[in-house]
């Protein structure tokens, strides 16, 4: 039992770490388990991780100079986070499974736009690259995303891009957040509105 443990960690965070240690900043005893993975278009991207923190997800920077921010005693879940700005997580916060957040709206408003990704994103596929190499970021809205302290956001929640979560706030699951949550608040639904204040 202990030298399959130990096997998990060796094959899971040792290779993590060392993988991204250019990109990848961090407080002690974080652990990345399971799934937990960085995607990233290049190396002037940026994840600053607190303390004691435990994390499931996978990390998606798409974007040049992308930052994303975590403070202490975090936990998220198999749970994907697009980063093409800014994404900041204070401290205490809850993330459960199947949650995703996005910083920014993916394409273009504009069907060319959107015609020259699909083209574009094909070929680097085809050709061994990310998704988003050398994607035009021009037309594609992008906005900061700033969940404070002590906030739970429940299984399966989206979250798009502008967003203030305020602190002690609960989203429910299955929720799609497209407006900021007060402090102290409960929202949930699709599009999410208030269930209670607390």
């Amino acid at each position: 039992m202990i030298n399959n443990i130990l096997a998990f960690f060796l094959n899971k965070i040792i290779p993590l770490k060392m993988r991204f240690r250019d990109i990848l900043s961090h407080g002690e005893n974080n652990i990345f388990c399971g799934s937990a993975n960085i995607l990233s278009i290049d190396k002037s991207v940026q994840i600053k991780l607190g303390k004691e923190s435990t994390f499931f997800c996978k990390f998606i920077l798409e974007k040049p100079n992308a930052v994303i921010q975590i403070g202490d005693n975090v936990y998220i879940g198999a749970s994907n986070i697009y980063c093409a700005s800014n994404i900041f997580i204070g401290n205490n916060v809850l993330i459960s499974w199947g949650v995703k957040i996005y910083d920014h709206n993916s394409h273009s408003l504009t069907p060319e736009d959107r015609i020259y990704d699909i083209r574009l994103a094909g070929n680097n596929v085809r050709n061994g690259h990310s998704l988003t190499l050398n994607k035009n970021w021009n037309n594609v809205a992008t906005e900061p995303i700033y969940i404070m302290d002590n906030v739970w956001i429940g299984m399966d929640a989206t979250i798009l891009k502008g967003i203030t979560i305020g602190e002690n706030s609960i989203i429910a699951a299955g929720s799609l957040v497209t407006k900021d949550v007060e402090p102290n608040t409960i929202v949930g639904g699709n599009p999410a509105t208030i269930i209670k204040k607390l």
